[in-house]
C-alpha cells in the first residue's frame, strides 16, 4: 500500500497573518500529502491495488472506449482502443500511460495523436499533456523488453501479435509455415522472422490483403536454415525488407 502521513496539525491563529500562514502551510501540506499517496510502495512499478495510487490497473472494454484517471499515472489495459481520457475536474498537465495489455490509441474522442491511430505493446509508455480540452499523446516509450515469439507449423498460419519483436520460426515437414503480418499502416514497427529448421519448406512471411514486402504481392519465403530477416512498416499497405 502507499505510505499513508497524518493531517497536518497547526495552532489556533489568533491573528490575520497568523491565518495566512496556516492557509499557505496548509494548502503546502495538502499537495504533499497528495504527492506522498499516490506514490507505489512496489519499486517494480506495479499496480498497487490502491485506488488512491498513481500505478493503480485501470480497465475498459470494447473499441473507442474511455477511462477516468485519477492521478498523474497508471497502468491501463483493456479491448481494442481507448479514444478518451477523463481526467479529475481542473486537471491539466501530464499524464503518463502505462499499456498493461496491447490496445490502440484513437484520435476519435479527445486524443490528439501525431499520425493517427497508434498501437501499443504490453508495457510500453505514452507521456501525454491535456491542455484542458484535449489530450496530446507523445511518442511511445518502449518497456525496453525485448519479445520472442517461438512458433512451429503446428502454429500456423500465425498471426503477429502487437508485442512481437522476433519471430523463431520451424517449417513443416510436408508445407510451409504461414506468418501473417498486421495491416501495414506507416507505423515504422520493426519485426524480425528467423527459420531454425532444416526443413524443405519455406517461412512464409505474408502481407495483409495488398499490402506488399518490397513493392511485391504475395508471400516473402524464408528457405535457407538459420536465415533471418527484418522488415519494417514504412507506410499505408507497405513493408520492406532491411
Amino acid at each position: 500500500m502507499p505510505q499513508r502521513i497524518p493531517s497536518l496539525q497547526l495552532p489556533l491563529a489568533h491573528s490575520e497573518p497568523a491565518r495566512e500562514t496556516n492557509r499557505q502551510l496548509s494548502t503546502w501540506a495538502a499537495k504533499v500529502t497528495s504527492v506522498i499517496n499516490s506514490i507505489s510502495a512496489d519499486p517494480g512499478l506495479r499496480s498497487s491495488g490502491n485506488p488512491g495510487s498513481a500505478v493503480t490497473t485501470i480497465s475498459f472494454s470494447g473499441a473507442d472506449a474511455s477511462i477516468d484517471i485519477s492521478s498523474l499515472m497508471h497502468f491501463v489495459e483493456g479491448g481494442v482502443s481507448l479514444a478518451t481520457i477523463k481526467p479529475p475536474r481542473g486537471f491539466t498537465g501530464t499524464f503518463y500511460l502505462i499499456a498493461a495489455a496491447p490496445f490502440a490509441l484513437v484520435p476519435s474522442g479527445n486524443i490528439v495523436l501525431p499520425n493517427g491511430s497508434v498501437t501499443l505493446p504490453s508495457g510500453a509508455m505514452v507521456p501525454m499533456t491535456f491542455d484542458g480540452k484535449n489530450w496530446y499523446a507523445s511518442v511511445p516509450i518502449a518497456s525496453g523488453q525485448f519479445n520472442i515469439k517461438i512458433i512451429s507449423y503446428a502454429d500456423s498460419p500465425y498471426s503477429v501479435e502487437p508485442e512481437d519483436d522476433l519471430i523463431i520460426a520451424s517449417a513443416g515437414t510436408s508445407a510451409d509455415t504461414v506468418v501473417l503480418l498486421p495491416a501495414a499502416t506507416g507505423s515504422a514497427r520493426l519485426l524480425e522472422v528467423k527459420k531454425v529448421d532444416a526443413n524443405p519448406y519455406s517461412i512464409a512471411v505474408t502481407p495483409a490483403g495488398s499490402d506488399t514486402i518490397d513493392d511485391g504481392a504475395g508471400s516473402f519465403g524464408i528457405l535457407t536454415r538459420y536465415a533471418a530477416f527484418s522488415i519494417i512498416d514504412y507506410s499505408a499497405g507497405k513493408w520492406a525488407i532491411i
